[in-house]
């Protein structure tokens, strides 16, 4: 129980981090643009993850060449997500870009899970999740509207 509560603490600190990070994003994308922006946010964060781990020796850094080939594609998920927010932040609020961003993660996510994709815990679509899903679209067309 100690473990589930640790990660929704740390998922808590995610999310709060998410919101906070997004007005800065589309600070950065109205004044220099979205291009400048995913590009600033990611060298922030290449920087801030670059000073530790030159710190600690590399850590496991040299084993790169055991991971998947896919996996290096996460990275330009993120730029995905820092464009999305630089974009759409300013033309329908933090709450509507991250509602349709949160109602998107939590359908892949489940479909992900329900297929046991890219190896998370196998966990089968049932009534109660579709069920959530479906409150959680209603929440999301609720903050969205206009």
């Amino acid at each position: 129980m100690v473990v589930v509560g640790v990660a929704i603490f740390f998922g808590l600190i995610a999310g709060s981090a998410v919101a906070l990070q997004g007005p800065m994003i589309s600070l950065i994308g109205q004044r220099l643009g979205n291009l400048e922006s995913v590009f600033i946010i990611h060298l922030g964060g290449a920087v801030l993850s670059g000073i530790p781990l030159i710190l600690l020796g590399g850590g496991s850094l040299s084993e790169w060449r055991t991971l998947p080939w896919y996996v290096f594609f996460a990275g330009g998920f993120g730029l995905i997500i820092v464009g999305t927010i630089s974009f759409g932040l300013p033309r329908i609020g933090a709450a509507g870009v991250f509602t349709i961003m949160i109602i998107a993660q939590l359908i892949t996510a489940v479909i992900l899970d329900h297929f046991g994709w890219l190896q998370p815990t196998v966990r089968a679509v049932d009534l109660t999740r579709i069920l959530g899903i479906g409150i959680i679209m209603i929440g999301t067309w609720l903050v969205i509207r206009t």
